[in-house]
Formats: structure tokens, sequence, C-alpha cells
């Protein structure tokens, strides 16, 4: 098959602002490339493309903070997450087009609002939630690569220290994903030339855009960070719903 024109002309530049919001705050590539991607691109072809990328991108920078990993953490979320992510595979060869694509903009603007209007959080729950957290982690990840998220929401509210958390979060991103691949091999959704040479393509700009994402997190308060993201998830999320309701 041959690469889709989009993967020359437009994903380049998707790529690059995605995982430069990847190096400055440690997640959040998939809530940009997901949802502007599938604008011109099948679902079916997007998430199996940004999970590849993410992978990489968990991986690389997982390994420089690898001694802080609350690994009790990850042996809590991991077969939640597995679960999770069979159903998603499932749902994400059978559910029609238009209410998956409803269904991912209500989640990235919901997500949105929720991350600009939260503030600092004090309270630390319980590891019973990492059923829930891992569960709906995996489903979402694998139907729409944007797990993130929720664990993210989960294990900021079970650790204080910031490297443990980056370092925690990385491991799961790295663990998490390559399930993902593991599984989308199986179903098939990986054997695709085209897809795997975009993917080719594309790994020298999503490191491109870590670089830059680095150098902006040493430059910018987190809070600025935070809430620029949150911003562009509200606009990519509300896009989505617009033309999920609008198309014919």
């Amino acid at each position: 098959m041959p690469i889709p024109d989009e993967i020359l002309y437009l994903a380049p530049f998707v790529i690059v602002l995605s995982y430069t919001i990847f190096g400055a705050t440690g997640f959040g590539s998939a809530l940009i490339t997901i949802p502007v991607l599938a604008h011109v691109l099948p679902l079916t072809f997007v998430v199996p493309l940004g999970l590849l990328l993410d992978f990489s991108a968990s991986l690389l920078s997982g390994v420089r903070f690898r001694r802080e990993v609350n690994r009790r953490e990850i042996y809590a979320l991991l077969p939640f997450g597995l679960a999770g992510t069979i159903i998603g595979v499932v749902l994400l060869v059978t559910v029609p087009r238009q209410p998956a694509l409803l269904a991912l903009g209500l989640f990235i603007a919901g997500y949105g609002f929720y991350s600009f209007w939260n503030h600092e959080i004090t309270r630390t729950v319980g590891r019973a939630w990492a059923a829930l957290a891992g569960t709906l982690g995996g489903i979402v990840g694998a139907v729409f690569g944007t797990g993130g998220p929720l664990f993210v929401i989960y294990l900021s509210r079970r650790i204080r220290k910031t490297k443990e958390l980056k370092a925690t979060l990385a491991a799961v991103f790295t663990l998490q994903t390559s399930g993902r691949i593991a599984v989308f091999a199986v179903s098939g959704l990986l054997l695709r030339s085209d897809l795997l040479l975009s993917a080719l393509l594309l790994f020298p700009v999503m490191l491109l855009g870590l670089r830059i994402g680095n150098r902006v997190h040493d430059r910018l308060p987190r809070q600025a960070v935070m809430q620029g993201i949150s911003v562009l998830l509200v606009l990519s999320g509300a896009s989505l719903i617009y033309r999920a309701i609008v198309a014919e």
C-alpha cells in the first residue's frame, strides 16, 4: 500500500507539536496526534501509528529515570490495563466511525476542561482505584490512543515526589504501550506496510519534538504549559464533536 499523502504534508507538523508537548510535560502526545490526524485518516490507521511513536518516546524518556520507578504502583495497574486493552481492541474494529469520533471528541474536550480547572490535589486515593484506572486506561488507550491521562490522574494522587511520579509514568506508558503493540499485532492492526513505513518516516520528527519539548520544559513554568495544553485539547475535542455531528 502507498503511504497516505497526509503523512507527508500534515503529519510532520502534528508530530512535532505532539512530542514537544510530551517532552515538556511527560505525557499528552496522543491527545493532539489522534484527534487532529483522525480528521483525515481512519482511526484504525491513526491509533496504531500513534502507538508506535508513543512507545518509542516513552522508552527513550523512561530510561533516564528508571531508578526512581515505583514498582508497586506498576504491578497494581498493569493487569487491569492489559484487560482493558483487549476490550478496547475489540471495540476499535467494531465501533462505527461516527460514534467513535463523537466519543473521542467528548473525552478530549472533557479532559481539557478538567485539567484547565483542576487545582493542586492533596488527597491520596486508595490502591483499589487501580482496577478502574487501569481498565479504563487500557480501553481508552486501545480505542483512541489516549489512555495516558487516566494513568496520570490516578498516579498523581498516589505519588507525591515529582521525579518518582515522572519515572513511574514513563515506565507505565512503556509497558502499557508494549502490551498494546502485542495485542494490535495479533489482531492484524499493525501488519500494514504503509503504517510501518509511516512510523519509520515520522520517527526523526518525533525525536525533534522531544528535543524541543525538553528545552521548553526547562524555560517555562509548568502551570503555563499545562494550561496551554488544556486549551488545545478543548479546541481539538470540540472540532471532532462538530465533525461527528454534521458528517453525513
